[in-house]
């Protein structure tokens, strides 16, 4: 899997090509440029197509979790671990 950053129509937002179906919408604080928004639990389903829940779970820590594609990088939503667990990813 390789996860590309491409401009999405919602305003220029950055999304992951690819991800397409992880996406859950968008998210802006204040006056903010809208980031998009994805759904932790969705990026695995989908990686776990092509290879074991570990394998997707270390490739999303390490190609999507550390991204860093300034202002604009997407966010992902922890929404299938408790948040005990969450925050010790973060």
């Amino acid at each position: 899997m390789e996860v590309r950053l491409v401009e999405n129509e919602v305003r220029g937002a950055v999304v992951f090509d690819g991800l397409e179906q992880a996406l859950i919408g968008f998210a802006t604080q204040q006056n903010n440029a809208p980031l998009a928004v994805y759904s932790l639990k969705k990026i695995i389903l989908i990686l776990s197509r092509d290879m074991s829940q570990v394998d997707a779970k270390e490739f999303f820590e390490f190609n999507i979790q550390s991204l860093w594609a300034g202002e604009r990088t997407p966010m992902v939503l922890f929404d299938t671990i408790p948040v005990e667990e969450a925050m010790s990813w973060v």
